[in-house]
């Protein structure tokens, strides 16, 4: 995020964190030009909440379940996004909204983030992330792949057949992907 050197630097976070549903995240503060120790003065005197480490809320900005998941997905460093079950109802591949977040982040940068589910991928690329909904998302077809390692083969079974109804996704886009992440001696997909 490169904000520039504009004279109103609060308006510019603000114009910011309203894009993200009232969320933001400290880099984007500072690349806007507000320092660390303005962003903590503004925690304590109550104009913006600590949502996670290094990410914060306007307060009084709707809290929704779409702004959870984005605060978790803005808390792991990049490239991360909503995946598994959560990915799948921001598809519509399901309408049983999960309770619990679920996001991926490439292998080694997993970090205990309750109260939420961090998944490592050996194989996680850039290219795998879209946006649904404002929110960093794992792409239709490897949303499907994804919880075949830890899901009910019904789940998994009735996302593939809305996603194909739906055409988020072909037969045969599924089939590459699970061919280039199903590795010789690999248990899970996500």
């Amino acid at each position: 995020w490169h904000c520039g050197n504009m004279k109103n630097q609060e308006r510019l976070l603000v114009s910011t964190a309203r894009s993200q549903r009232g969320v933001f995240t400290l880099a984007q503060a500072r690349a806007c030009g507000i320092p660390r120790r303005t962003i903590s003065g503004r925690v304590s005197r109550g104009v913006y909440e600590t949502l996670h480490p290094g990410v914060y809320g306007l307060t009084g900005s709707e809290d929704s379940w779409h702004r959870r998941v984005l605060a978790s997905v803005l808390s792991i460093s990049e490239p991360a996004s909503a995946s598994h079950k959560t990915a799948a109802y921001l598809w519509g591949m399901t309408s049983q909204r999960p309770d619990l977040t679920e996001v991926i982040v490439r292998r080694h940068r997993r970090r205990d983030r309750p109260p939420f589910t961090v998944h490592e991928s050996k194989d996680m690329r850039e290219t795998d992330i879209v946006r649904v909904d404002g929110i960093p998302v794992t792409a239709a077809a490897r949303t499907v792949v994804d919880p075949g390692a830890s899901a009910p083969p019904w789940f998994v079974e009735k996302c593939l057949d809305t996603g194909l109804r739906k055409g988020l996704f072909t037969v045969r886009e599924v089939h590459n992907l699970i061919a280039s992440v199903a590795l010789p001696g690999r248990s899970s997909l996500g």
